[in-house]
């Protein structure tokens, strides 16, 4: 199981059903997971590395980092993603006010709990 990284942007100051955020998008592709049920997650943190926590179970990972999952359908040896979009609204990003340096941690994440690392995203926030 292999994952190509192309590129990842973000669209900043976007609304999506009452909620303002971000749109985070990735182009990447994958070998070798045809029907391997996988998510990815866009786990935010501070850029040094530590965590940054969720308040909402919704937005929580199993130890609480605030991340966003997208399902994916691997129906092919060699899946080409384009433009995968995950968004996150602004009120989840639970840090103080001011002016942060975050990074966005992506992982595919597959069955049986395994994962790969596929990139750090960096970008700053404001509150």
């Amino acid at each position: 199981m292999t994952v190509e990284f192309d590129r990842m942007w973000v669209d900043y100051d976007v609304t999506q059903g009452n909620e303002f955020g971000m749109l985070i998008h990735v182009s990447f592709s994958v070998r070798q997971m045809k029907d391997i049920p996988s998510d990815l997650g866009f786990a935010i943190e501070l850029e040094n590395g530590d965590l940054v926590y969720a308040d909402n179970p919704a937005y929580a990972s199993t130890n609480g980092q605030l991340t966003v999952y997208k399902k994916l359908n691997n129906r092919f040896d060699v899946s080409l993603y384009k433009d995968v979009q995950v968004f996150l609204p602004y009120r989840e990003i639970s840090v103080g006010a001011g002016s942060h340096d975050l990074r966005i941690h992506l992982d595919l994440l597959y069955e049986n709990g395994g994962n790969i690392h596929v990139t750090y995203y960096n970008f700053s926030f404001t509150r």
